[in-house]
């Protein structure tokens, strides 16, 4: 079966030139014979490789390099799932704008259950909290205890409207008691058989903190059953307020 046709067909007795010789190899072209249809076929006078003609089992392993498979070409469905491994992604390529699950919001407004958040708008987030729920603060003047009798100690405090929150500590100067230079203990509204210890009032513009007869006690630092008052100089009075 002929894959050629001929570019000349001569007759018997036909005298042989070099001309002719030319025509039958320049005006040669192929038959359909020299093609399967499969792999290969005619286009024009050539033959050409089908679209599907190229099969894995056609291609050398060795031929198949980068520089030969087109950027567009690399898509996700091309990639099997068990071929996208730890060592085949090289540091450089992990950034933030790949990562769809991390959110850098510092409002969280867009958080969802199983998104991820960065460390700075995490702060971010906690510190515009904080600055909510207290913008503004105070503290007195340090006041001598003990403070009994009836007595009434008072500060202004000058912020912007009646404190959410108001202390009074007593704060320690010098070692005393079990407790160290720097620790404070808290003085909280009291109450003994309904005649009242002590009380701690706030309102818009001071800080009042009334005794009503006998000095408050408070446990010893390392100590057990053993008590004090507090008692200047070792202690000092301080009132804390906060908006």
């Amino acid at each position: 079966m002929a894959i050629i046709n001929k570019g000349k067909t001569f007759n018997n007795g036909e005298q042989l030139t070099a001309e002719k010789l030319n025509q039958v190899i320049d005006n040669a072209t192929f038959t359909t014979s020299a093609v399967d249809n499969v792999s290969t076929q005619l286009a024009g006078e050539a033959i050409i490789v089908k679209d599907g003609g190229v099969t894995t089992a056609k291609l050398n392993d060795s031929a198949v390099t980068t520089a030969k498979i087109a950027d567009a070409n690399v898509t996700t469905a091309k990639i099997a799932d068990s071929n996208v491994t730890t060592a085949k992604i090289a540091d450089a390529n992990v950034t933030f704008a790949k990562l769809t699950d991390v959110i850098d919001d510092d409002t969280m407004a867009t958080a969802t259950a199983t998104t991820l958040a960065t460390s700075e708008s995490i702060k971010a987030y906690v510190d515009s909290l904080l600055s909510v729920i207290f913008t503004e603060s105070f503290e007195s003047s340090e006041i001598d205890p003990p403070l009994v009798g009836n007595t009434t100690v008072s500060a202004s405090h000058s912020l912007s409207s009646t404190p959410k929150i108001a202390q009074a500590v007593y704060r320690c100067k010098i070692a005393d008691n079990g407790w160290s230079v720097g620790d404070e203990i808290i003085a909280v509204s009291d109450s003994d058989s309904g005649l009242g210890h002590a009380g701690l009032v706030v309102n818009s513009s001071e800080i009042k903190y009334r005794f009503n007869y006998s000095a408050l006690r408070y446990p010893h630092g390392t100590s057990s059953n053993v008590g004090f008052s507090p008692t200047s100089p070792n202690w000092k009075l301080v009132l804390k307020a906060y908006v």
